[in-house]
């Protein structure tokens, strides 16, 4: 059989002369180029081997993904349009508070109608009526969208507390009807009836008389701050009258005490002649414990020679009449 000359477009698209003298070179040659192509399969494509496609693989579908748009800023935060507006320190209860759920009082406080209109007078001019007619639309206007908004918020109220008690009821019915664990089943320690019996708390019989005791007590201590405290707002009281408010008091204790004869005269008072000084009028000075029995009434001195007997019989009835009736005398 002759050698045939068979033109055919070789792989990178240019015709080649191939010669097929038999069926099986043709066989051979076809799959020598089979051979090669699978050796090389972007051989065809301009691609460089350091493209990422340059060998092919299947991919997965892909899902489409929506970009979301970026917003800048922020949005602000919606106002409570039906919030009391009070002034600082005005009660709740003020009756010139008139609350936004009222639709129809509260428009008609923030937009009255005028003088003229109360009257029912006729407008004057053409101006007034237009003036008129605006203020009936903006005053109607105001009140459907107060009663739009108290209805939008009743229902969103509304369906926001169903939904919080849905959602509290499906979460308590799941954690009172979910079985236990697992890992604390077979983690948890196992307590007998016996020992449980024998570990547990007894009350206490005597908590009754103990409880009573205790309130005794309590009442007793406040008892007597009640008492102290009643003490100390007499003694204030009594006290009160030697106070100096004013200036002319100021003056006449000032003159007093600064008058170049002072200790000279409170040593007369005492017996003693030529004081100079407060020490030698009152001689030393009393010591913090002398000071405490004084202002406790606790003191045990008997006699002192400092003090006439005026003033002790002064001392001596003051003390029966705190024992007699249970305060402190001035």
């Amino acid at each position: 059989m002759p050698i045939r000359p068979v033109v055919r477009s070789s792989l990178l698209g240019r015709p080649s002369m191939l010669y097929a003298p038999s069926s099986s070179s043709h066989i051979r040659t076809f799959a020598a180029s089979s051979q090669c192509f699978a050796q090389n399969p972007l051989i065809s494509t301009s691609l460089p081997p350091e493209s990422p496609n340059y060998i092919k693989y299947p991919e997965p579908p892909q899902q489409e993904k929506v970009q979301r748009e970026t917003k800048r800023g922020h949005l602000p935060v919606p106002r409570n349009v039906f919030k009391v507006d009070r002034k600082p320190g005005q009660p709740r209860s003020d009756p010139s508070i008139i609350p936004k759920t009222d639709t129809d009082t509260f428009a008609a406080r923030a937009t009255p109608v005028s003088r003229s209109e109360e009257l029912g007078e006729e407008p004057r001019s053409e101006k007034e009526a237009w003036r008129r007619r605006m203020a009936a639309s903006r005053r109607e206007n105001l009140q459907s969208g107060l009663a739009g908004l108290l209805d939008r918020k009743q229902t969103e109220t509304k369906r926001s507390r169903n939904r919080s008690a849905m959602n509290f009821n499906r979460n308590r019915a799941a954690a009172m009807n979910d079985r236990e664990r697992d890992d604390v089943r077979l983690t948890q320690s196992t307590v007998r009836d016996v020992t449980a019996k024998n570990t547990a708390v007894i009350r206490d019989p005597l908590r009754s008389e103990r409880q009573a005791a205790m309130a005794a007590r309590t009442a007793a201590l406040a008892q007597t701050k009640r008492e102290t405290r009643r003490d100390y707002l007499m003694e204030l009281y009594q006290m009160a009258g030697k106070f100096i408010v004013d200036e002319k008091d100021l003056e006449k204790r000032v003159n007093e005490l600064f008058h170049p004869d002072y200790f000279k005269q409170e040593g007369y008072n005492f017996g003693m002649v030529n004081a100079e000084n407060v020490w030698d009028v009152n001689g030393r000075p009393p010591s913090v414990t002398q000071q405490m029995s004084a202002i406790t009434r606790t003191e045990t001195k008997l006699y002192d020679s400092r003090m006439s007997e005026s003033d002790r019989t002064t001392k001596r009835q003051k003390l029966v009449s705190e024992a007699l009736t249970g305060g402190k005398m001035p």
